[in-house]
């Protein structure tokens, strides 16, 4: 409470957390961003925050973190420990648009932030993958990446993760797991597996099977060295 003790001094009347909490929020994230906001009420250590719109409310909650340890700086420990995103109702009847907008699902969210600050957190914090992870993962392979590549390679398998987590929006609802996909659905003995027929055949052989192999010898591949570099 030490730190919270700064605003006392700004308040007239009862001071409660409510106060505190509210005083600090546009320290926390910038003016910018609370004028698009409005801290409400204190549940408990959460903190309800109402936003804009559903775009807004996403960003901000990639940005919890950070403004959490705003929040911390400048009220102390043991105030804010959580934040709740919630929309604003609407405060005025829609407008027909005079001119066609685009739509916002082929933007990229981070263009909706003006503040190039907190667009720049937002982009860094959204990012599933590390240039540390990308390095490791290129070790692993044996290879070498520039620092244009490592850039490459991390918005890339961002992406990758991305249309994976798309599998999640996915209704499942009425759908047994499969323990495999050989079978048709309700098939208990196995009738409808697809099997190449089971018929003896000679094996294929050494001579064979390192017929065009770049190099081999005592019956084996060899292959270069790779476990010590």
């Amino acid at each position: 409470m030490e730190r919270a003790s700064r605003f006392l001094g700004k308040l007239t009347g009862p001071i409660d957390v409510d106060d505190l909490a509210r005083a600090a929020w546009p320290l926390a994230v910038g003016k910018k961003v609370a004028a698009r906001t409005r801290p409400t009420r204190m549940v408990r250590t959460r903190l309800i925050v109402e936003v804009e719109d559903p775009i807004w409310k996403k960003q901000l909650f990639s940005l919890s973190k950070q403004i959490l340890t705003n929040l911390e700086r400048h009220l102390g420990q043991g105030i804010v420990e959580d934040l709740e995103f919630r929309v604003m109702p609407p405060r005025r009847d829609a407008q027909r648009a005079e001119v066609a907008q685009p739509a916002l699902a082929a933007l990229d969210d981070a263009d909706q932030i003006a503040d190039p600050v907190m667009r720049n957190m937002y982009k860094v914090a959204r990012r599933k993958i590390t240039e540390k992870e990308v390095r490791y993962v290129a070790e692993l392979a044996n290879l070498s990446l520039s620092e244009a590549e490592v850039h490459k390679f991390q918005v890339d398998l961002d992406e990758i993760l991305g249309h994976v987590e798309r599998l999640s929006e996915v209704d499942t609802a009425g759908v047994e797991p499969m323990a495999q996909v050989l079978y048709a659905a309700g098939d208990t003995a196995g009738d409808s597996a697809r099997w190449r027929a089971d018929s003896e055949r000679p094996p294929l052989g050494t001579d064979i099977a390192l017929a065009n192999a770049p190099q081999a010898g005592g019956g084996y591949f060899k292959v270069p060295k790779v476990i010590e570099r």
